[in-house]
């Protein structure tokens, strides 16, 4: 299931700013766990990696500004950020771009 939210504010004449909220919930993914393995010993103890199924939220917000720098070319200006520690993504992503319309 994905679902977002999010708000647009026009700041000036030029410059629009937005904020949005984004979320993924994954049902029964396969993730990875740390364990401990006991060796028949008794004493001795190794680190070990297994895999589960388990549901999670993937929790996600984006800032972004559109400038418009002369008449017809905008300046975009976004960063992706995570809300939560779920998943394998990067903490923040930027992306800058431009756009001309003919």
């Amino acid at each position: 299931m994905i679902y977002a939210a999010g708000a647009d504010l026009s700041a000036h004449a030029r410059v629009t700013i937005a904020f949005d909220v984004l979320g993924r919930y994954i049902i029964n993914a396969e993730r990875l766990n740390s364990e401990e393995f006991h060796a028949l010993d008794g004493t001795s103890v190794f680190h070990n990696i297994a895999l589960s199924q388990e549901s999670f939220n993937a929790l996600s917000g984006a800032l972004g500004a559109k400038i418009n720098l002369i008449d017809r070319l905008l300046l975009d200006a976004n960063l992706l950020f995570a809300l939560d520690d779920h998943g394998v993504r990067d903490k923040v992503t930027p992306l800058i771009g431009f756009e001309y319309s003919f």
